[in-house]
């Protein structure tokens, strides 16, 4: 059961970091035993599209508080949307750079084969 747009970035504007990454934990159980999912990758799950995907939006929200203007239209469409993307997409590349397919070869199998 993958969480496909993460609710941790609207967790964040409205709960703060903190109380996000609290709450997080409980979702990431639930989901795994309605998901009937392993408790390895429900904790994959909670890391790559939670803690992560959480601390991202906040830097981002950071970043576009500080340097952009003070606009309602600018908060809504930065912060809500755009931060929210990026910190998704970027979790998600994150997420497939760090972990291997449990079908890939590992590199020694690729060295050895070839050489």
């Amino acid at each position: 059961m993958a969480v496909q747009l993460s609710g941790a970035c609207l967790m964040v504007l409205m709960l703060g970091w903190p109380l996000t990454v609290l709450s997080l934990v409980p979702i990431a159980a639930l989901g795994a035993w309605l998901g009937h999912i392993g408790w390895a990758q429900a904790i994959d799950h909670l890391a790559w599209n939670g803690v992560v995907a959480a601390t991202l939006a906040l830097a981002l929200g950071t970043a576009t508080r500080r340097w952009l203007p003070r606009h309602p239209f600018v908060f809504i469409l930065g912060r809500g949307f755009i931060t929210t993307a990026v910190a998704m997409m970027a979790a998600g590349a994150m997420s497939a750079g760090c972990t291997r397919s449990p079908r890939a070869p590992s590199s020694a199998a690729c060295c050895s084969a070839t050489g």
